[in-house]
């Protein structure tokens, strides 16, 4: 029987599932405040506060959010994907709430583009061109918003945009990719090597769809990539699980792209029950004394888009492999998230394979009463 641990934590994510998941198998209570409130979400979640669009979230409104929501009482607050936006309030918040993680200054470091490409330039580190006025020719030049997720934040250069809402950067195709990692503000243990897929979707051509481990790279890559999340934590300071995002292009070339300074989705890839504790206690200055061994099985993890408006039926069965289930009578807007496949398998083709079939068990029942 698992043990409740005495002072509840707080999750804050655009989906805050897969942290409430990993916190209860850890032995937490959590309260949930997320922008969807899935069925795997409310089973677990012993408080659950509704979030609007995050992009339409300001810092005060965030900030009385989360304060209204803890009424008082002492929390952990964790934060998943959607922090980067309004990372100002970590520094505001009422005392009963117990922030873990990176701080509103080191992620300024990270997420504002012209500190954090600077910080890569004094440490040599590739990364592609960036500038902060728009070039003058568009092909080969994408916009990127400082603080979006899942690529949907990332366009083709295909009108006039506002530096002030973002940056400006070189198109480098490529397989793109990412590192998972703990720090302790100063020194860094790499979790897993990850590779990214995107979605077929012409309207969202940046959107993600797939995060498969592990991924092989060279040992030159693997030495780049270690010496840059070193660097970059001891220049920022960063703590707990970060991730590091990167491409690379035909010439096997490591280009940096961004830094996500919280748990990342790729965290469903590894063990909760030791994952979530490692976050916690990686914020408080300990790295884990064992690293990880290296897995001896395929994980994807897939997201299913809706390829047109659907609604959920009443007597939807869902496989046991999904996750972020929604309601029934949920609606669902084209190219929106339906919800998440997670597979394990020998390797990588039986887990696409896997993830067909359910995805077509899933669109089959959505689309029969059409």
């Amino acid at each position: 029987m698992q043990v409740q641990l005495q002072v509840p934590v707080l999750i804050f994510a655009q989906s805050g599932r897969y942290l409430a998941q990993s916190a209860t198998q850890a032995g937490h209570t959590v309260w949930v405040a997320d922008c969807f409130g899935d069925i795997d979400t409310l089973n677990i979640a012993e408080r659950w506060q509704k979030l609007p669009s995050l992009h339409t979230l300001t810092n005060a409104h965030l900030l009385e959010l989360l304060t209204t929501f803890a009424n008082g009482q002492e929390c952990q607050l964790v934060c998943g994907g959607g922090i980067e936006k309004n990372f100002p309030i970590l520094s505001q918040l009422p005392t009963n709430i117990n922030y873990i993680g990176n701080n509103s200054d080191t992620i300024k470091k990270i997420k504002m583009p012209q500190l954090f490409f600077s910080l890569l330039s004094r440490h040599s580190l590739p990364y592609p061109s960036t500038q902060l006025f728009q070039p003058e020719a568009q092909t080969g030049w994408l916009f990127k918003q400082s603080f979006g997720l899942g690529g949907t934040h990332i366009t083709r250069l295909d009108r006039e945009y506002s530096a002030q809402e973002g940056y400006f950067q070189q198109h480098i195709t490529g397989i793109s990719a990412s590192i998972l990692f703990l720090a302790d503000g100063n020194k860094t243990q790499v979790i897993a090597i990850n590779k990214q897929l995107v979605s077929d979707n012409q309207a969202i051509p940046f959107q993600l769809a797939a995060i498969e481990t592990p991924f092989e790279i060279s040992q030159p890559n693997h030495y780049l990539l270690t010496t840059a999340i070193d660097s970059i934590t001891k220049e920022t300071g960063l703590k707990g699980l970060n991730s590091l995002d990167f491409i690379l292009d035909k010439h096997d070339q490591l280009f940096i792209l961004e830094v996500n300074p919280r748990p990342s989705a790729s965290i469903e890839l590894v063990d909760h029950e030791l994952i979530f504790q490692q976050h916690i206690q990686a914020c408080r200055g300990t790295l884990p004394s064992e690293t990880r061994a290296t897995p001896s099985h395929y994980a994807g993890l897939y997201y299913l888009y809706a390829p047109q408006t659907v609604t959920i039926p009443l007597n939807m069965v869902w496989p046991l492999q999904s996750h972020d289930q929604p309601h029934a009578g949920t609606v669902i807007e084209i190219h929106q998230p339906i919800c998440t496949i997670m597979v394990t398998e020998l390797d990588q083709q039986r887990c696409r394979q896997k993830q067909h079939l359910l995805s077509l068990e899933i669109m089959q029942q959505l689309t029969k009463n059409d």
